[in-house]
């Protein structure tokens, strides 16, 4: 009942990757992939040379390949975006591999449609192009595509090649990853390792989904033992068909997985490595520590085991490989240093596809407002009455309560088969066991006593049932009659299962009424169909942007659930939600033009952070708030006369007039803005976090629709004593003047360094950015290649 997410419609996937590399990039669909012809692709070997043969040399297949690549250049194809540095490649679009899992995929317990099923296939294709492109630029050309040999040659590539997949919750990532990988052993990777989340229930549930696949040997991480007894038999056909893993993070399955590719001859050929939830364990959650013990000038730890596992065992065992992460919340991820391993060089949007109810359907500004369906609100001290052992249920947790079996009973009456399924009331308010137990006792008392005020015909319970089914005919007018459902409720309380699922349990779903209760378990990867109730007040003093967006069971392929569906949480629950929705979606727009190699700007929200501090690496991560002021702590002190004149006629251009000897305030287009903080002088041999131009010019242009174009210039003199300025340039109501303007300012300073007492220096000009009152806090890493 609760697994990985299933997908009902798969939406279209978007290109982010390194601009300064791509020359064009087409859209790519199945008609626009001309599958090779039988006289330009070249037998597969059957197995691929002997460890230590230099494949340049015995294969002259590799030159025949380049020289059709040439060919394929020179008229233009179409299908991938194309690298200034190598040809667009050639995918195989029909394989035997991917239209016998998209047959199995539409043959399955859930049938996909032909039009989910075409759209599956054309975005694992598009997914597949940019894996290809990457692979063929950063790994080694020839191996993998169309014409690829299927062989992985002796030579490393030269950095990490990491990309990025960013779905949505429960937006169909997996069912995106299985064709991804149908897709893959088509076009000649041989090995392939999904990474999952390290709970035996999702292993054993992606495995299940990945049977889908018809031609490779699937394995799972969970009996090993068949590997060892069977490794004869999957080496020899490792080359033709090749092998799917399905491995948990945990240690000692990755170093048994890692010795077992080890002993087939893995690393010989090209490999495909999937790392599903890759912001959860993959990172090294020593990171922080050790980097702040090598400050101190003590001796740091080791990294996390997983990270180590993966990172230098697996991903070095699999030398020619790309390494896809796969989540729906990316902030470690993005805030990973520049050119580390674990962050992401590329990256695909997975959009959602028809049916698809995210935060627009629940958390944009009007349900909050209102509230309106499907949000109601409870009292925020429920959460502290339930903290504290309450022996009652509080009101909201009874109306939630109440609501549901009013609900399920509606839709028991009029579409049965769903409800036979079994109908899901969802309780997360704590990650404490305790909490859960209490809570399990609340619950069944306050349904049973709901039962017995329906048969002595009064009651708290039958009244709050009326109540309930007020709220109910707000979204669906045409609900049977209030008696008919009563009786219909009476009927399947009989049925009904109250359940614990968190470390210390884990209790299946029944086919009736579910009152489901549980915490982290109930977070990442896990759907829970037919959800029709949320009860929701989970407020950690110190909360995490990416944990609570994965909080959101609610979302899914849920729109014929929409009328019946609730989520009961307190007013300041439902404004987190509003925003950590809107951070999303102007991330996700962010992303669609990014270039990788330079900083990503990750938006936060009141208390809550992005992700966990302990991943980061705190020497490259600035945070910009509203009414900061930024600047340099070295200033240029060695600008010539020139260049110093040339400056203050820029100045003077812009303001319109000379300068003065009193502060100057104009408003600037917002691209000059962008283009002063960019060009204005400062000591580049000194640097430090404070002033990165790439970084906050990235800040300064998340604010442009906010502030709608909006920025301002200002300038005056200023006389400082000392070369590094620790301090702002401008303080009391000077500085408030500029915090209250209605968008960021520039502040140009200029000096003429008579003051500067430790050093001699000539005038110089001196940059400041003031962040207005109504800027939303950020959080960026600050390394970049123009930092």
């Amino acid at each position: 009942m609760y697994r990985r997410a299933a997908v009902h419609g798969v939406g279209g996937v978007s290109d982010v990757c390194e601009p300064q590399r791509v020359v064009r990039a087409e859209r790519l669909s199945c008609s626009r992939i001309r599958p090779p012809r039988g006289n330009e692709v070249p037998d597969a070997p059957s197995s691929c040379p002997p460890p230590g043969t230099d494949r340049r040399e015995s294969q002259p297949l590799r030159q025949i390949l380049w020289s059709r690549y040439a060919r394929r250049m020179s008229t233009g194809p179409v299908g991938i975006a194309k690298l200034a540095t190598a040809p667009a490649p050639v995918l195989r679009g029909d394989g035997a591999c991917l239209n016998g899992t998209l047959q199995a995929l539409g043959a399955g317990p859930k049938p996909m449609s032909g039009a989910a099923l075409d759209k599956i296939r054309q975005d694992a294709l598009a997914l597949l192009g940019r894996v290809v492109q990457t692979y063929e630029a950063e790994v080694a050309p020839g191996e993998v595509g169309a014409d690829g040999s299927v062989c992985a040659s002796p030579q490393p590539p030269t950095k990490p090649c990491t990309g990025l997949l960013y779905g949505r919750i429960q937006s169909g990532k997996t069912v995106a990853m299985i064709a991804l990988v149908a897709a893959a052993i088509d076009n000649g990777f041989r090995v392939v390792v999904v990474l999952t989340s390290d709970n035996v229930t999702l292993v054993d549930q992606t495995t299940k989904r990945f049977a889908a696949l018809e031609g490779p040997i699937p394995l799972d991480a969970l009996n090993p033992s068949a590997w060892s007894s069977d490794h004869k038999h999957i080496g020899k056909h490792l080359a033709q068909a090749g092998v799917v893993f399905v491995c948990s993070k945990n240690k000692t399955r990755l170093d048994a997985l890692i010795t077992f590719l080890e002993k087939i001859g893995a690393p010989e050929f090209p490999a495909l490595i999937l790392d599903d939830e890759a912001d959860q364990a993959t990172l090294d959650a020593n990171l922080a520590r050790n980097v702040r013990k090598q400050t101190k000038g003590e001796v740091p730890g080791d990294p996390t085991a997983i990270y180590t596992a993966v990172v230098d065992g697996l991903r070095k065992t699999l030398r020619h490989h790309v390494f896809l992460q796969v989540t729906a919340t990316p902030y470690a991820l993005l805030l990973q240093s520049v050119g580390t391993e674990l962050r992401p060089s590329f990256t695909r949007l997975l959009e959602p596809g028809d049916g698809y109810t995210g935060g627009e359907y629940f958390f944009e500004s009007h349900h909050v407002d209102g509230p309106e369906p499907p949000l109601v609100f409870v009292d925020p001290n429920e959460s502290v009455e339930l903290a504290q052992g309450s022996s009652d249920a509080p009101d909201g947790l009874r109306r939630a309560i109440a609501y549901f079996l009013v609900a399920a009973g509606a839709q028991a009456l009029t579409d049965p088969a769903t409800a036979r399924s079994g109908q899901n009331f969802l309780c997360h308010t704590s990650q404490l066991r305790q909490q859960h137990r209490n809570l399990e006792e609340l619950i069944r008392t306050y349904v049973d006593r709901v039962s017995d005020d329906i048969d002595a015909g009064s009651g708290d319970g039958l009244n709050k049932l009326h109540t309930a089914f007020d709220e109910l005919k707000r979204t669906f007018p045409s609900v049977p009659s209030v008696d008919s459902v009563i009786t219909e409720i009476r009927r399947r309380l009989v049925t009904r299962k109250v359940i614990v699922v968190n470390s210390e349990a884990d209790a299946e779903p029944g086919r009736g009424l579910n009152l489901i209760i549980g915490g982290n378990i109930l977070g990442r990867g896990v759907t829970i169909d037919n959800l029709i109730v949320t009860y929701y007040l989970r407020q950690p003093k110190v909360g995490q942007m990416d944990t609570m967006l994965q909080h959101a069971r609610m979302y899914g392929y849920r729109s014929p659930l929409m009328h019946l569906t609730r989520v009961f949480l307190p007013p300041q629950l439902a404004v987190r939600f509003h925003e950590i929705h809107r951070i999303e979606q102007r991330l996700r727009r962010q992303l669609a033009a990014a270039d990788l190699g330079k900083p990503i700007v990750i938006e936060r929200t009141g208390s809550l952070r992005p992700t966990r501090n302990a991943v980061l690496d705190p020497t490259y991560i600035d945070a910009f708030d509203a009414e900061d002021q930024v600047y340099p702590i070295h200033p240029d002190l060695t600008l010539k006369r020139s260049e110093y004149e040339a400056i203050a006629g820029r100045i003077e251009a812009l303001i319109g007039d000379s300068l003065s000897t009193e502060p100057q305030l104009v408003p600037i287009e917002f691209d000059v803005m962008l283009e002063l903080v960019e060009t204005f002088p400062y000591n580049r041999k000194e640097l430090s976090s404070s002033w990165v131009p790439a970084a906050i010019g990235r800040v300064l242009e998340r604010q442009r629709d906010r502030c709608k174009g909006r920025a301002y210039l200002y300038t005056r003199r200023m006389n400082r004593r000392r070369s590094m300025l620790t301090t702002g340039a401008v303080s009391g109501k000077e500085l408030e003047r500029l915090r209250n303007q209605d968008g960021p300012v520039f502040a140009a300073f200029r000096d003429d360094g008579k003051q500067i007492a430790d050093r001699p220096a000539n005038e110089f000009w001196y940059p400041t950015v003031v962040f207005d009152r109504q800027m939303p806090s950020v959080i960026v890493n600050v390394t970049s290649d123009d930092a």
